[in-house]
């Protein structure tokens, strides 16, 4: 309460503005897209001289927004870094992620979190989240993913502990 809290200001529920709608693609200004592409154009042509693969995640933005800026690239070069978590949090499911994107995987990181209201999610040790992982891992041998995951358990407080559990999980189910 705000007698409780002595000297600490709380805003009231009415003085906190409303979170902005998500952008729609349709009404972003165009402008922007085209700063992008020629940047992953640019960063493309850099990965083709080096010949390195760049995987991209969707930690800031959408799947269908990382959709947009691989194909607008159209550079084999690139592909995408899946996180579990990020499929919790996103619009699209699974299957609209993988019939999209499925082919573009090129890294995934194992991780796992517990899905709430808003489409927020708190981390937790892997198998013990909201990630079916027997269906995921599935999913990407469908998808013809033979490519490296990365255990990452940087979010929990005993991360040797999640580490170990997270490699548990993945080799029972592979």
């Amino acid at each position: 309460s705000e007698q409780l809290a002595g000297l600490i200001i709380i805003p009231s529920s009415t003085a906190i503005a409303p979170a902005p709608p998500p952008t729609d693609p349709e009404t972003t200004d165009p402008a922007v897209f085209s700063f992008v592409d020629s940047a992953l154009a640019e960063l493309g042509r850099r990965a083709d001289r080096f010949s390195v693969t760049l995987a991209m995640r969707t930690g800031l933005a959408s799947f269908a927004a990382l959709e947009r800026a691989l194909r607008a690239a159209d550079c084999p070069w690139f592909g995408v870094d899946l996180d579990p978590v990020a499929l919790l949090r996103d619009e699209w499911h699974a299957d609209e992620v993988f019939s999209r994107l499925g082919m573009l995987i090129r890294h995934l990181r194992v991780r796992d979190a517990v899905g709430g209201a808003g489409r927020r999610t708190r981390p937790a040790i892997v198998g013990q989240g909201d990630t079916d992982w027997p269906e995921l891992l599935a999913r990407l041998d469908a998808a013809g993913y033979a490519g490296w995951m990365t255990v990452d358990p940087t979010e929990l407080p005993d991360r040797g502990s999640a580490a170990v559990a997270a490699a548990k999980v993945v080799r029972a189910t592979k």
